[in-house]
């Protein structure tokens, strides 16, 4: 099972803009893509390295490293934002099939 590490896991809302994040044991027999949502706000979470909000590996990839925006604004009063990743694996056709989700939190400082 693959596993969301998020670095650092507290901070304030300015440090929201800018998180390290990897996804580490990635078990994959074909391409795939990845997708990180802020479950709390349901919202998608900004990836640097991404395309159209998805980071697109192959199955020789076990681990996606990157840093992220959390899309949490200033006017947002939770105290923790749950972070939701999502591994599709491509299938023959080209479409994507949700294979796995795994989950980490950050904590909002005030």
């Amino acid at each position: 099972m693959a596993k969301l590490k998020i670095n650092p896991q507290s901070g304030d809302k300015q440090s929201t803009k800018n998180i390290g994040f990897s996804i580490d044991n990635i078990k994959e027999d074909a391409p795939y893509r990845v997708r990180l949502e802020n479950a709390t706000n349901n919202k998608p979470i900004n990836i640097s390295s991404s395309v159209d909000g998805y980071i697109y590996s192959n199955p020789e990839t076990k681990e996606i490293k990157g840093q992220a925006d959390l899309n949490i604004n200033d006017y947002e009063s939770y105290s923790v934002a749950a972070i939701f990743a999502s591994i599709e694996t491509k299938q023959p056709d080209g479409s994507y099939k949700l294979n796995e989700i795994v989950s980490s939190v950050y904590q909002i400082a005030d």
